[in-house]
Formats: structure tokens, sequence, C-alpha cells
């Protein structure tokens, strides 16, 4: 598991991520795959959630 703190760029690997997002129709990933980016997609939302909750403490 990879630390939220790990000093890398986050950017980077999230706009990678995104793109990998964007198949065309005819391409299928498979479930271990479509389960790390949806695994991604709740961090990220966990993440904007601490975010509002740090803003509004």
């Amino acid at each position: 598991m990879v630390s939220l703190m790990t000093s890398f760029d986050a950017a980077s690997v999230w706009k990678i991520l995104e793109l990998m997002r964007r198949e065309p129709a005819n391409v299928r990933f498979n479930d271990q795959v479509r389960q790390v980016l949806d695994a991604i997609d709740r961090l990220k939302e966990q993440k904007s959630r601490l975010k509002t909750t740090l803003r509004t403490a």
C-alpha cells in the first residue's frame, strides 16, 4: 500500500490514470484493473472530503 504522504508527482499519476479510464468502447479492462480504478476513485473522494473537513475545522 502506498502512503498518501509519499513524495512523488501525484498530479502526473492522476493524469495518467484518468487517461487510462477514457478507453474506447471496444476495449475492455479486466475485473482487477476496474477494481483498482474504482479504488482510486474512492480514494479521490475520501481525499476531497478530508480537505473539506480540514478547511471547516
